[in-house]
């Protein structure tokens, strides 16, 4: 179905969020069409009706709630296929959600909504509904079929019995008939099969001889079991078994030793005296579809982890803002022989790791970017050496065997450090008595024969980091896991299963891909390939006690937490800053029309009550057009973006903020020499 001919229904008491809605299916989806209901009874009468791709749904309405809509929706077979997408902004906990899922709902989305997501939500949805049409249509289609021929079968074998009375054997009759139709049934794709109550196979097409990887006709009279399960005993529970058992059709779900996932349909067919005496069995291998179903559960659970990031990150940041503040104040004003100077120095390295976690966790939930710059690896690898050794303790040693010249990648330098953090907690838990944890970097080539053979991306030069351990190692079994998320071997409170998950995730961001050689005993080797640039490198860290110049203009500040409102307050006014203050964007705008003509820069928190930093900037704009601002945020990016559009007038600065890019930022900008 294309985009422009997709016909979404919305089922919401509130006008405003139906035309907010419609504002979004104009821009997004042209040609698309949306119709509207204001409540539950009114929406399933338009459903009926129209039979749309996708029905939006909200939760909290009048009369009839979305889950009851919901409930109507999946239990009448004309609307089944239409998919539901609940829409909400108030019921967005763990309970509703789940709630959701139980009413036979497809998708949640949290309001405020995002409109790329729920753009590729509905799109999704749209598919979800076409697969179910076919998977509806193809098990009536088959249903039917075999009802039809079965039939005629038994009438073609009650009037052939009474011409030919020598013919007591319907088994023998039925065989012969039915390679009238054969072709037929072995043109269907999924594996049929003719049972007898002892589980023999007495028929099969061409599918099931080919699942079983046997000629159709080396199946007669063996087991299912033996062929499909290779056990001695039927399986427990049997389909078959339970459909000769109820002489009704069964509809199961069954999975094989090899790990595929099976839909098995059984038909009885009766004898004359309406006894049941075989079997018809369908099966369809749906592991893919199960997949698919999995890979939405993940989707949840890292929208979960978005969520909750987005939450704590405001004040996590606040509170690292003052730790690197006052750390880097206090370093500054140490002597460099100061015997407390290394310990400054340690707290702000740690505060800089808890920095970078933050935005880990908001990058694995995707709710950060990437911020890609040429990087040399060997740089990387070579300033994150102390570190690791506080990481992997004493009794491990940590050798690094570096590439004798650059390695230029395109890269996040704090991502990577993530990378090399991870795999260092990794290796020293697979260390407990201790032992080597050895870092190479290299510098390969890879053809197409290879790329090809490995399933890789691209051909060519690419960076080559090799992260090994000579611990416990890991079984095969591990190995096939080891990148799934929340997937750990450690005791319950020791691992969250995310480390090796955030690093597979940041290796194919980076257009990268990492394969592991483990053997139980053997140790572990992690090799990481990254493709080499021909950009120009940069400096990723400017020099420590480089000056940063300050300045006499007036800054008016407004921030609600008093611990980073005096941190501001001392750095801007130590660099030469008159600086007036205000606790929320309400005492700014007062502040502003007492102090209008002297001041030269607006420093905002962007997230504040009573009235937040745009609010308060909008409105101070008004009375003096083109005062140049800055907004700062603790928040994730989405919720900022949300918030903030950002004029020529206005900029960013992200929590935590250290003294000197504070002072830069304030520079660059009265001084109007930064870019957006």
């Amino acid at each position: 179905m294309e985009t422009n001919e997709l016909k979404i229904l919305a089922i919401d008491d509130n006008l405003d969020n139906l035309m907010a809605l419609r504002a979004v299916v104009a821009d997004r989806l042209p040609g698309s069409r949306l119709l509207t209901a204001l409540n539950g009874p009114e929406g399933l009468e338009l459903a009926l009706a129209e039979n749309p791709v996708v029905i939006l749904l909200d939760i909290v309405m009048p009369g009839m709630d979305g889950y009851a809509v919901c409930r109507e929706l999946k239990k009448d077979e004309r609307l089944q296929t239409i998919p539901v997408l609940f829409l909400t902004a108030t019921r967005t906990d763990r309970d509703s959600r789940i709630k959701a899922l139980e009413a036979g709902a497809e998708g949640f989305l949290s309001k405020p909504l995002d409109e790329v997501e729920l753009v590729a939500q509905i799109r999704a949805m749209a598919k979800i509904k076409a697969a179910n049409q076919l998977q509806r249509l193809e098990k009536k289609q088959l249903a039917a079929l075999v009802a039809e021929r079965t039939r005629e079968l038994e009438h073609e074998l009650a009037e052939r019995k009474k011409a030919e009375e020598e013919l007591k054997k319907s088994e023998s009759e039925f065989r012969r008939l039915s390679q009238e139709f054969n072709g037929l049934l072995d043109a269907i794709p999924d594996s049929l099969m003719l049972l007898d109550r002892d589980l023999n196979i007495l028929w099969a097409n061409r599918a099931a001889a080919e699942g079983i990887g046997m000629a159709g006709d080396e199946l007669a009279g063996r087991s299912c079991y033996t062929l499909w399960c290779k056990r001695t005993t039927p399986c427990e529970p049997c389909p078959v078994v339970q459909c000769f058992a109820s002489g009704t059709p069964r509809d199961e779900t069954v999975t094989r030793p090899d790990g595929r996932v099976w839909d098995i349909r059984t038909v009885p067919l009766l004898d004359e005296q309406g006894k049941v005496a075989k079997i018809i069995e369908l099966k369809r291998d749906i592991t893919e579809h199960r997949k698919l179903e999995k890979q939405y559960l993940h989707a949840q659970k890292m929208e979960s982890i978005g969520t909750l990031a987005g939450g704590v990150a405001h004040d996590f940041n606040n509170i690292l803002t003052v730790i690197v503040g006052l750390g880097q104040i206090t370093l500054m004003k140490m002597t460099d022989n100061d015997p407390q100077r290394g310990n400054i120095k340690g707290i702000l390295e740690a505060a800089e790791r808890a920095t970078h976690l933050t935005k880990e966790l908001l990058l694995f939930s995707r709710k950060q970017e990437s911020e890609r710059r040429p990087v040399d690896l060997n740089d990387i690898v070579g300033r994150m050496e102390k570190f690791l050794h506080r990481i992997i303790g004493e009794d491990i040693a940590l050798k690094q065997v570096p590439h004798g010249s650059l390695l230029p990648v395109l890269a996040d330098g704090n991502q990577l450090e993530q990378v090399l953090m991870n795999l260092a907690v990794n290796a020293r838990d697979a260390m407990p008595r201790g032992g080597e944890f050895i870092l190479r970097t290299e510098q390969v080539v890879l053809d197409e024969a290879f790329v090809a053979t490995h399933g890789y991306d691209q051909p060519g030069a690419y960076a080559l980091l090799s992260v090994s351990d000579d611990g416990t190692g890991m079984d095969k079994a591990t190995l096939q896991r080891i990148f799934e998320p929340f997937f750990t071997t450690k005791e319950v409170g020791k691992g969250t299963g995310l480390g090796l998950a955030v690093v597979y995730g940041i290796i194919k961001q980076h257009n990268g891909f990492i394969t592991v050689y483990s053997e139980p005993g053997q140790g572990s080797t992690f090799s990481i390939y990254l493709p080499l640039t021909t950009a120009a490198r940069q400096e990723s860290r400017e020099e420590e006690g480089r000056p940063v110049a300050g300045g006499t203009e007036t800054i008016l500040l407004a921030e609600d937490n008093d611990q980073v409102r005096d941190l501001v307050t001392s750095v801007l006014t130590e660099a030469g800053y008159a600086v007036i203050v205000a606790v929320d964007g309400v005492e700014a705008v007062r502040k502003f029309r007492e102090n209008a003509d002297s001041i030269q820069l607006l420093f905002f928190d962007l997230i504040m009550p009573r009235m937040n930093g745009k609010e308060a900037a909008d409105a101070i704009h008004k009375l003096r057009p083109g005062v140049k601002t800055i907004f700062a945020s603790g928040y994730s990016p989405d919720l900022v973006q949300q918030k903030t559009f950002l004029d020529d007038r206005s900029y960013l600065i992200s929590k935590p903020v250290a003294p000197r890019d504070l002072l830069k930022k304030v520079r660059d900008v009265l001084d109007g020499t930064l870019n957006h």
